[in-house]
C-alpha cells in the first residue's frame, strides 16, 4: 500500500496498521527510531491505481509503535508505505563488496611470490580500500522495491532493522571481501 501524503506530517491513514509514532520516552530509550537515508533504485507495482514516485528519490524508514514507515520524498511529493508483521514483507540487507587494492612496494612483493614479515607490513603495506553501495530489497504483497545507500552505513543499518519488530522477516547478506 503505498500513499501519497498531503504533507509530510499527514500519517492519520497508517495509525490502524503499524500503530502511532513512538514517544519521546520510546525514542530515549530506542536511541535509533528513524534510519539512514536512501535513494529508491526500482520500484515495480501490480497496483497501478496510485501514483509512483520516480526513481532516485530520497528514503528512509522510521519506527511506529507496530511497524515500519517508509518515507519517500520526491520532489515536494510525499509518500508513505506502511510496512507490519501482517503484510508478511521480506527485506533483504545486500552488502557490497569490499575491495582491497595492494599499493606500492607491497604489490611487487605479492607478485613475485614473497612474504612479508609484520614490521615490514607497517611500512611497505599500502592499500586502498573501494566499497561498493548496499541494497536494500524490500517486497511488500503488491509492491516491490530496491534501495541503495552508502556502504558505510551497513552495519547501523543491520542494527536498525535487527532491533525492529520485523526483524523475522530479515534477510541479510555480506559478500566477502577480495584483495586484488
Amino acid at each position: 500500500m503505498i500513499k501519497k501524503l498531503k504533507n509530510i506530517d499527514h500519517l492519520d491513514d497508517f495509525h490502524p496498521i503499524i500503530g502511532k509514532q513512538l514517544s519521546l520516552k520510546s525514542r530515549i530509550q530506542n536511541r535509533k527510531f528513524g534510519s539512514n537515508n536512501y535513494s529508491l533504485k526500482k520500484i515495480e507495482s501490480t497496483n497501478i491505481q496510485n501514483p509512483l514516485p520516480s526513481e532516485n528519490s530520497r528514503c528512509n524508514f522510521e519506527k511506529f509503535e507496530s511497524g515500519l514507515l517508509l518515507r519517500i520524498n520526491d520532489n515536494q511529493d510525499y509518500y508513505g508505505i506502511p510496512i507490519n508483521v501482517d503484510l508478511n514483507p521480506s527485506i533483504r540487507l545486500i552488502k557490497g563488496t569490499e575491495r582491497i587494492k595492494l599499493l606500492g612496494i607491497a604489490r611487487l612483493i605479492k607478485f613475485f611470490g614473497g612474504k612479508l614479515d609484520p614490521i615490514r607490513k607497517r611500512r611497505f603495506f599500502k592499500f586502498g580500500l573501494y566499497n561498493d553501495n548496499f541494497h536494500i530489497d524490500l517486497k511488500i504483497v503488491d509492491l516491490r522495491l530496491s534501495l541503495e545507500s552508502n556502504s558505510h552505513n551497513f552495519e547501523s543499518e543491520k542494527a536498525f532493522f535487527k532491533d525492529s519488530i520485523l526483524s523475522d522477516n530479515l534477510i541479510i547478506e555480506e559478500k566477502r571481501n577480495t584483495i586484488e
